[in-house]
């Protein structure tokens, strides 16, 4: 009965299990060749990827998501070669800005500047533009329902970099720019896999229709995106401007666990969001709040494994990175708690994108973004680095809540309130573990009694496997 949707989930959790593989082999190799101060710099000089990516690919993905079901098959072909230019294009032109810039003025903004930083930006910004067949790709491939190809790229990926990384690092001991010559000779081997892929969901025709109304549905979302991944720049840039590169390269760390816990959402969301926004466009907003009762489950799932980790950590992550990174610890327990923001978040997000309500979403994370801008740069050198961490965390949070109540009239009320209990739970659990002792018997308590409540909400799963069923 479940074995098309258990093998979609697999197909799509595949890449998943493979990158939560690689974390257990790359972030103790990492650790043990380098310390937080070097991976502080190259946390820093990655990051310039977060502002690149919304400039190159301005909103393809969602116009895709808004598009696709509309349009023949010709014309999707047509759409696909339109969007893949225009990201080719817009990468190697913001590239060149981006070295430029840094060339001359990168000096004024890091401490400590060392001119090799030019070279370590070059082969990050080449492995940018070689990868400029992925973000239109994986689209149609996850729209297509094409989970089993989606999965070999993507896990592809993974293998190559460990190999490579593994070869650079250890074999050839090349040492710090290992970190940057992986990335790009893995994205040069993946674009010729890629390369079989799209050849058949291509059609080499220019469209100036189609090439406009990415730009038009593309250009209003540009300063959403931008502001929101370019949080992951700021972040570091005022870390290491006040805190240092040790405490970047800490903070950095920590965003590795962080990357691990949302492969599992990712797999998740690849199987419900075609589901989702089909029913959005067809208006069977009853099927939307089915979907809906399968996040409330996972909400229960989530915050029983969370317990388990925050509990944990400080002695894990010790264990894991030689006591090089224990310090990462408070801030990783809250990170986790991102997980029930991104599974909240996806529902009221796909109904604003089928509803081009992309102003709404502009606004929603811009100002809220820059208001956590402001906050990040004025009291960064007067707080904890778990200060900051909670303050992205809340951001997320009040961006996905206010989203709701655009589309409340869509979605059942209990969801959002059911939402809302999780995450003051788990949040404050991992408050309290952060700052205080919490005693082993209360420990246990909370675990046992997360149990008990996921098993009462797991006689739902038929239900929800039937509906799957009928629309994966």
């Amino acid at each position: 009965m479940f074995k098309k949707v258990f093998l979609k989930t697999s197909y799509y959790f595949l890449p998943s299990v493979f990158k939560i593989l690689s974390f257990f082999v790359t972030v103790p190799l990492i650790s043990y060749y380098f310390n937080p101060q070097d991976l502080g710099i190259f946390y820093v000089l990655i990051s310039f990827l977060l502002i690149l990516g919304p400039l190159s690919n301005i909103g393809i993905e969602w116009a895709f998501q808004s598009k696709y079901y509309k349009l023949s098959k010709e014309k999707v072909k047509i759409f696909f070669f339109n969007a893949v230019l225009i990201d080719l294009i817009l990468r190697i032109f913001w590239s060149v800005i981006t070295f430029a810039l840094f060339s001359n003025f990168g000096h004024y903004f890091l401490e400590q500047f060392n001119p090799d930083y030019n070279v370590y930006l070059t082969l990050i910004l080449l492995s940018f533009i070689v990868n400029f067949l992925w973000i239109s790709l994986s689209q149609v491939l996850i729209l297509e329902k094409k989970a089993k190809d989606f999965a070999i790229i993507e896990s592809l990926r993974v293998i190559v970099f460990i190999i490579i990384l593994l070869i650079l690092l250890v074999s050839l001991d090349i040492g710090f720019i290992s970190l940057f010559l992986s990335p790009l000779i893995t994205n040069i081997i993946i674009f010729f896999i890629e390369v079989m892929y799209v050849k058949n969901v291509i059609k080499i025709q220019m469209d100036k229709k189609i090439l406009l109304s990415i730009f038009k549905f593309g250009l209003p979302v540009l300063p959403t995106s931008l502001v929101e991944m370019s949080q992951g720049f700021v972040d570091k840039f005022v870390i290491q401007k006040f805190l240092g590169f040790y405490q970047t390269g800490i903070y950095g760390h920590s965003q590795s666990y962080t990357n691990l816990f949302t492969q599992c959402t990712k797999a998740v969301m690849r199987v419900i969001s075609p589901v989702l926004i089909k029913n959005i466009s067809k208006k069977n907003f009853k099927n939307v709040n089915e979907l809906n009762e399968l996040n409330t489950f996972f909400y229960k799932l989530t915050l029983f494994f969370g317990l388990f980790f925050i509990f944990s950590s400080e002695y894990v992550i010790s264990w894991f990175t030689f006591n090089k990174f224990t310090e990462s610890a408070s801030l990783v327990n809250i990170w986790y708690s991102v997980i029930f923001v991104s599974f909240f978040s996806n529902t009221a997000l796909s109904i604003l994108i089928v509803k081009k309500l992309t102003k709404f979403i502009m606004h929603t994370s811009v100002y809220l973004t820059l208001i956590m801008f402001v906050l990040l740069f004025y009291f960064a050198k007067y707080m904890s680095i778990e200060g900051i961490v909670y303050i992205i965390v809340f951001k997320r949070f009040f961006v996905a809540v206010i989203r709701f109540y655009k589309v409340k009239d869509f979605i059942n009320r209990s969801y959002f309130f059911t939402f809302i209990a999780y995450f003051t739970l788990f949040s404050s659990v991992a408050y309290l573990n952060n700052e205080f002792m919490i005693n082993v018997f209360v420990k246990i308590g909370l675990i046992i009694a997360s149990g008990v409540d996921c098993l009462i909400d797991f006689n739902k799963k038929s239900k929800i496997m039937k509906f799957l069923q009928k629309n994966v």
